[in-house]
């Protein structure tokens, strides 16, 4: 298999409209969903929510599945972009968060 070309899909972004909640340590701050793929999300907080939080982001959940590790890459302003650490268990999470909750795409 061309390790290029499946690298390219799970790189897809999907558009999304949903909420995420961001887990900073003991806190947890909600966001809506601007688009996600197999390794990784973005998304916008309200205006100074993320300056607020106490540490890093470190985890992100999706409605009521389990919880995913994450990197942050990309922080602009209220908007907020990471890559999950565990890409194996992000595609299992992923997929049934699309199949559940993606109108048109589950």
């Amino acid at each position: 298999m061309n390790k290029i070309l499946q690298d390219r899909r799970d790189r897809h972004r999907i558009p999304v409209k949903g909420t995420v909640t961001l887990i900073s340590g003991d806190s947890s701050l909600p966001a809506r969903l601007e688009d996600i793929s197999f390794v990784g999300l973005r998304c916008r907080t309200e205006p100074g929510a993320l300056q607020a939080l106490d540490g890093p982001v470190t985890a992100v959940q999706l409605q009521d599945l389990p919880a995913l590790q994450v990197t942050p890459r990309r922080i602009d302003g209220d908007v907020f972009a990471a890559t999950y650490d565990n890409v194996k268990l992000a595609r299992r999470v992923t997929a049934g968060f699309i199949a559940q909750f993606v109108e048109g795409l589950g």
